[in-house]
């Protein structure tokens, strides 16, 4: 049997709150182990209870959620923020402070339980929109990839070749040239259904590649291969276009 995935729920309104904890507990392979009412409730619930996934959908100053999401990454607890209204500014500033998702709180069930699985497994879960802005800014400040801290492993070799050298990424994870396609095309932004219709594979061929692709560089996620397409000059920046 598949090991249940234990969850820490903060939420200021008990409403709010019972009503996630029952949609957790509803799904297959999920268990909310603790609730927070206030964010001072967090961190000792966190250390009593050690969840595998924490989700913060708090009404607090935002300095204070970002420390927040700080201390829960040194604590090595993969942190979802429910947030209203969310701009690219506070995407970047949340996924530097260590937060592995980031989530609108009018969401539906379904999909609350989908991004906390995705985290659980390592993912950086963002909506399609919100990604879309995070690599328009990482074109135009690609330096600003090597500020998203990594909760996996560090590659070196990931971040040491030039910029703009195709030849050398291909053979540094020995990436097929159809795979170097597909990683150029998420770095432009472009879902499966897109990739399959430019390329004239089926969108099935786009996700077995995007899982080789994974293997082979050490992501997981579609937004960590683009900020790496863009981090190695696979996507043309704002500064090159101008």
């Amino acid at each position: 049997m598949e090991p249940k995935t234990s969850v820490l729920i903060a939420n200021d309104f008990p409403l709010v709150r019972n009503s996630m904890r029952e949609v957790l507990n509803n799904t297959p392979h999920m268990h909310v182990v603790a609730c927070a009412a206030a964010k001072s409730e967090v961190l000792p619930l966190v250390d009593s209870h050690h969840p595998q996934v924490g989700i913060l959908d708090l009404e607090e100053e935002w300095a204070e959620l970002i420390e927040l999401v700080k201390n829960l990454c040194n604590r090595q607890i993969p942190t979802l923020v429910m947030i209203d209204p969310l701009d690219d500014e506070k995407t970047m500033e949340l996924l530097k402070a260590g937060a592995n998702g980031i989530l609108s709180r009018r969401v539906d069930p379904q999909l609350l339980c989908r991004s906390v699985h995705a985290v659980a497994c390592g993912e950086i879960w963002v909506s399609r929109i919100a990604t879309n802005q995070l690599i328009q800014r990482l074109r135009m400040q690609p330096a600003a990839v090597n500020a998203i801290p990594r909760q996996q492993e560090e590659r070196p070799s990931s971040v040491t070749a030039e910029a703009g050298a195709q030849a050398p990424l291909r053979n540094q994870f020995g990436l097929t040239p159809r795979e170097m396609d597909i990683v150029r095309a998420i770095g432009e932004a472009m879902s499966n259904k897109d990739i399959a219709t430019h390329f004239g594979i089926s969108e099935y061929t786009v996700k077995h590649h995007l899982t080789k692709i994974f293997d082979k560089i050490g992501v997981y996620s579609r937004l960590e291969l683009a900020m790496m397409a863009t981090h190695h000059g696979l996507v043309a920046t704002q500064q090159a276009i101008a």
